[in-house]
């Protein structure tokens, strides 16, 4: 079997099923007047789900959740009308590794992106990214994990439509690095210390 599902009149409605060469199901979802309308579920192989989420007249709208073959949450983000809006996380080894705020599948609002330490797997930077429609804008900052959790900058920068402008600090070796740049060109003051 490959496909299981239900017509009226001609016109795909209800539930769908679909299975793979060893008949394993690979998808299940909902159908209205032949058009996705409901729940989608796909799946792996080895029966594990894959990604589940939900259609309004043909278009993904609702909560997504995509995993990978062992079950481990991969990403989650949400749909409205075909488009990403709102927050699109995604996760590595179980941890967060990035997440995104989205508006009309462009980037608007904080991008956050998160660094472990390998040996410890212990949250070691995290770096935040203002963005409006899919430029940076704002400060772009670089935040070194304490011990006790307490977040000290180790880096910003600030934009204007993806172009640097405005006050920079920047960490080199054991250096630290203060300055301005305007349109994306140093201008101002620039100090270089020895030791940040």
């Amino acid at each position: 079997l490959k496909k299981t599902g239900n017509y009226v009149n001609g016109i795909e409605n209800g539930l769908f099923k679909e299975y793979d060469e060893n008949g394993n199901l690979e998808a299940e979802y909902s159908m209205s007047n032949g058009e996705f309308n409901g729940s989608l579920k796909t799946y792996y192989s080895n029966g594990k789900l894959k990604k589940s989420g939900s259609y309004l007249k043909g278009k993904e709208h609702g909560n997504f959740v995509e995993y990978d073959e062992y079950g481990t949450k991969d990403a989650e983000y949400v749909m409205a009308n075909g488009m990403k809006n709102g927050v699109l996380k995604i996760y590595e080894d179980g941890k967060i590794d990035a997440s995104t705020t989205f508006k009309d599948d462009s980037k608007n609002g904080q991008r956050i992106e998160y660094y472990y330490n390998d040996e410890t797997g212990k949250l070691q930077l995290k770096q935040i990214v203002e963005y409006l429609n899919d430029e940076k804008n704002g400060t772009s900052k670089l935040f070194f994990i304490e011990d006790d959790n307490t977040e000290r900058l180790l880096k910003f920068e600030n934009y204007t439509k993806d172009i640097k402008n405005g006050s920079f600090q920047d960490v080199k070796g054991d250096s630290l690095i203060v300055g301005s740049y305007k349109n994306d060109e140093l201008h101002g003051e620039y100090k270089i210390y020895r030791d940040f």
